[in-house]
């Protein structure tokens, strides 16, 4: 979905992202949804030309991916969208790759080639 966006054009097709949170939200009217998958349907919308909503981090590094598993320890429970300690730490090679994709898009934001 994202594709049609120029600011996200050199993000992949498929996007594997960090996730931690509970609660989902509706896209506001008018907004654009911009990626979704099968455990939340709205991951992220465009609303007008400069503003976005993530439900996903792009932001995330080493420490601060600790960091929550450390303090969030109590809400890796058992569930079908989480996963655990052991699995999300070896996922951390995507860290460095949504780090990218973050700045990118942020560049193109300033730049204004939204």
């Amino acid at each position: 979905m994202g594709k049609q966006n120029s600011f996200l054009k050199d993000i992949p097709e498929e996007l594997t992202v960090f996730h931690w949170h509970g609660d989902m939200f509706e896209i506001p009217d008018n907004a654009i949804n911009l990626f979704e998958s099968d455990g939340c349907p709205n991951q992220a919308f465009q609303y007008g030309k400069n503003v976005l909503g993530f439900q996903f981090h792009f932001e995330l590094i080493q420490n601060s991916l600790e960091q929550m598993l450390y303090h969030g320890a109590a809400e890796l429970t058992e569930n079908p969208y989480i996963q655990s300690r052991h699995h999300i730490l070896r996922m951390a090679h995507y860290l460095n790759p949504l780090n990218k994709h973050l700045a990118n898009i942020l560049e193109n934001l300033i730049s204004g080639k939204v």
